[in-house]
């Protein structure tokens, strides 16, 4: 993606999305990119730039190597007795935030879209989300909501933080609540 910014080559992008299934996420994927390419030069560099720093964590050599070696994916956790251990160091979790929020999402999803094909709209198995650090580590958009749905789905949320300020600095005064 960042090559394909950073070049402007416009034909071969258009080409590989175009090829792209389902057409409707290629053909806002194609607008988007459209609208970047046809944006003046100092304004391009800035979005260009901007869209490294929130990639920048997915060419981290141990996030390709552990990606490569065994793809975590919604259907692997769900097809057994499966566990994901999500560890960042300290001083790595405001670097590391958008590759494991963006992972914990489609896992999610992933969850509730199984979920929603049982006859019972839940999950055969309960899916239990430890989360601790949550507000720096795994700052899920929609927490409050897997918090109020998910049981509903079989998704259980554990989520451990410091104090209820962690929270509303996160996501709002009353999301935290």
């Amino acid at each position: 993606v960042l090559e394909w910014l950073e070049s402007g080559e416009q034909d071969e992008v258009e080409d590989a999305l175009e090829r792209h299934e389902p057409p409707a996420e290629a053909a806002r994927a194609l607008s988007q990119i459209r609208s970047v390419w046809g944006t003046e030069e100092r304004t391009r560099s800035s979005i260009v730039s901007t869209i490294a720093a929130g990639l920048e964590p997915y060419q981290d050599p141990e996030v390709l190597a552990n990606e490569l070696t065994q793809p975590i994916t919604p259907e692997w956790l769900l097809s057994g007795k499966n566990t994901v251990y999500v560890i960042a160091p300290a001083h790595e979790q405001e670097r590391l935030r958008g590759v494991l929020v963006a992972m914990l999402t489609d896992l999610i999803d992933g969850a509730y879209v199984h979920a929603a094909r049982q006859t019972n709209n839940r999950l055969p198995s309960t899916l239990l989300l430890a989360l601790d650090e949550v507000a720096n580590i795994a700052s899920l958009p929609d927490l409050d909501g897997i918090a109020s749905s998910g049981a509903g789905a079989g998704i259980k949320l554990v989520s451990g933080v410091q104090n209820v300020a962690q929270l509303q600095e996160r996501w709002g005064k009353d999301k935290a609540e």
